[in-house]
């Protein structure tokens, strides 16, 4: 996944926010279906970093909870490379 620096979340666009404390914000999509028109919603949720590359989520979504990895392939001014590694429920 390939994100771009913002200013603010998007109204109608994945994102999200690493907050101090640990404190995570992540916009996306609002129900179970993901058939446009996608609404968008913002979920908080924790982070953490356990690594350079490794960051820790809990992050609520439109069913509960989930956690996942964000494994930080390449990180400059503007631009994240990353990859989600997701935990069994």
């Amino acid at each position: 996944t390939i994100l771009s620096r913002q200013e603010d979340l998007q109204k109608d666009q994945y994102g999200f926010v690493l907050q101090p404390g640990g404190k995570f914000i992540e916009r996306k999509n609002s129900g179970p279906c993901a058939t446009p028109p996608i609404s968008y919603k913002n979920y908080g949720g924790t982070w953490e970093r356990l690594n350079d590359s490794l960051v820790k989520i809990r992050v609520g979504y439109w069913g509960g909870m989930m956690r996942y990895d964000m494994k930080i392939v390449q990180l400059d001014r503007d631009t994240l490379k990353m990859q989600y590694r997701y935990y069994e429920k």
